[in-house]
């Protein structure tokens, strides 16, 4: 579920982050579109966008808001969440800092998980927490002091709405699975304020992940976006209806939003919201279905 140390690593990628810090605005869709043509090997069309991940593009560099800037921050996300909806359960925050340094590791229980608001796929597990801090207390110290230094918005290819995210580093409570439990993820795609679909995701013991997608209706589809399906797993019925409420009241606001939940003994948790899954460069397939989706995507009158 975690980046490895290393890959903030490579001259190539700080070579790019740099270099996007400094360009020009008015170069952000040659850029989108190089990347696009790179990552998915056809052209993008932003003039007229039509499909699912034209469309994803095209909101990501035009329809930038405050409050998917606010929402992009997994800190600022859950203090909404909690006053918003105080009865979805949120994973508990033990400590914040801006700085790895002074993360007051007291207050935390012998596990936990370190994590940064802006980052993607920053997070630690600490199994031990007098063990693991004393070993790995530099290697961790050096690898988020690196982390917190990135505006995110320029890492990965102009996610915008990280651009003004005051980088943090928080420890939270690890959510784990009883023993023969298992921990589920819900990835809930939000087209105009309704549930589009649902990429389900159980993790087992042995680190697999199996996954499969649904509709609003909870049936199987015939398309997977980014991640191929293959799962013996279903999700059974203790919060499907919680999963549906939830995110069409988060996602009201919103042409398109990404709203994800853990399930973790049964128990429903709101994780965060994402507005650029795989950066808008989406695989969908088969590859119809990414004009299917696109229609369902209404992102303005015209389109």
């Amino acid at each position: 579920m975690y980046v490895a140390l290393n890959d903030y690593k490579g001259f190539k990628i700080w070579f790019r982050y740099y270099f996007f810090k400094v360009l020009p605005k008015i170069f952000y869709p040659f850029v989108t579109r190089y990347f696009y043509k790179k990552h998915l090997r056809k052209n993008l069309n932003l003039k007229n966008p039509i499909t699912f991940s034209e469309k994803l593009n095209y909101l990501k560099i035009y329809d930038v808001t405050e409050k998917k800037k606010i929402l992009s921050d997994r800190l600022l996300s859950k203090r909404y969440v909690q006053k918003k909806y105080p009865e979805l359960k949120t994973a508990r925050v033990y400590t914040i800092s801006e700085t790895y340094e002074n993360l007051d590791f007291f207050k935390c229980p012998n596990k936990f998980i370190i994590k940064t608001n802006h980052a993607c796929k920053s997070g630690i597990v600490i199994n031990d927490k007098k063990v693991d801090l004393k070993i790995n207390d530099r290697k961790y110290k050096n690898y988020y002091k690196k982390i917190l230094g990135i505006n995110y918005a320029f890492w990965g290819t102009l996610e915008l709405q990280y651009k003004d995210i005051n980088p943090k580093i928080y420890a939270e409570e690890l959510l784990e699975p009883e023993k023969g439990s298992l921990f589920k993820e819900f990835e809930v795609y939000c087209f105009n304020g309704e549930v589009e679909f649902i990429h389900y995701c159980v993790h087992t013991e042995d680190d697999l992940i199996y996954r499969k997608y649904y509709n609003n209706n909870w049936e199987e589809t015939n398309f997977f976006v980014g991640l191929k399906y293959a799962s013996e797993y279903s999700p059974d019925n203790y919060n499907k209806d919680k999963i549906l409420e939830y995110s069409k009241k988060l996602s009201k606001e919103f042409k398109f939003v990404r709203v994800d939940f853990f399930e973790v003994n049964n128990e429903l948790y709101f994780a965060e919201m994402t507005f650029t899954p795989f950066s808008g460069d989406i695989k969908v397939e088969p590859e119809n279905y990414d004009i299917i989706l696109g229609v369902k995507l209404k992102i303005n009158d015209y389109f």
